[in-house]
């Protein structure tokens, strides 16, 4: 497999397993989830709080990591 097709199945493991724990382990009721960065760029920008909607720092607010 290509480097970058490797790099996004990591990160689409990644996303699910932190929904399951969210969801399974930790009964959080996930409302809000983001669809899975395709490119670096999109992961970073993502994580950047700036660019959160107003209802995602809600939801971030009431559901701290």
């Amino acid at each position: 497999m290509s480097a970058k097709l490797i790099n996004f199945t990591d990160l689409a493991k990644k996303a699910r397993e932190k929904y399951m724990i969210d969801v399974f382990h930790n009964n959080n009721a996930v409302s809000l989830f983001r669809p899975i960065p395709i490119t670096k760029q999109e992961a970073i920008a993502q994580e950047d709080d700036a660019n959160l909607s107003k209802s995602e720092i809600i939801f971030e607010d009431r559901n701290p990591s």
